[in-house]
């Protein structure tokens, strides 16, 4: 396989896969598929997806990541939340350094991969 950019492996492994967890979350307090598409600015057909396990299925989050997902979608009411919901959670895996263990399930040969080095963390230095 070839190497991803950590800004890949968020857009097409990270992203659908919070995607997914959302559109579960925000379906089961209440909200149909056309005002999870509304807000999350894609497709009918594509939020039908993520129910149908088409989309969002590539990685797997540790648990209290989930759990995480799960409270952040409580705080999803329109594009704006859902927008701020979803960097404040890609952030958590910056700054964790979770991203690399994604990372290294798409590309397993990235063991031992240094972060500072690849330019992917965010932790603020004095």
């Amino acid at each position: 396989m070839e190497l991803l950019l950590p800004q890949e492996v968020e857009v097409h492994y990270i992203i659908p896969t919070i995607r997914k967890y959302f559109a579960h979350y925000l379906n089961q307090n209440g909200m149909n598929q056309t005002e999870i598409s509304k807000i999350f600015g894609i497709t009918k057909s594509a939020v039908s997806q993520y129910f149908s396990k088409k989309r969002g299925n590539k990685i797997t989050f540790q648990k209290d990541f989930v759990k995480e997902i799960e409270i952040a979608t409580k705080q999803i009411t329109d594009k704006y939340t859902f927008m701020y919901q979803m960097q404040k959670l890609l952030l958590k895996l910056k700054n964790d350094y979770s991203i690399c263990t994604i990372h290294e399930q798409i590309n397993p040969n990235l063991n031992n991969c240094n972060p500072e080095l690849v330019g992917c963390h965010f932790r603020k230095t004095k």
